[in-house]
């Protein structure tokens, strides 16, 4: 991923990465383009699997949790 200023550019593998979890991120060219197709996404996930996305937020915090530890070595 690409960040200049507010725009945004995703490489092609990326793209397939997030399509792989139900997320077309593939018109995205901003910051806020971004943010609003993952809230899209998990509004959808929330209504169809709410079970899916509670393991998604575990893991996040998961993740995020991790890299905090590791930043401070």
């Amino acid at each position: 991923m690409l960040i200049s200023g507010h725009s945004l550019r995703l490489a092609p593998e990326e793209i397939e990465q997030h399509r792989g979890v139900g997320l077309n991120v593939e018109h995205v060219r901003s910051r806020d383009q971004y943010a609003r197709a993952v809230e899209v996404w998990a509004l959808c996930l929330a209504e169809v699997r709410p079970d899916i996305l509670d393991k998604f937020v575990e893991d996040l915090a998961q993740a995020v949790a991790r890299r905090s530890t590791t930043q401070y070595r």
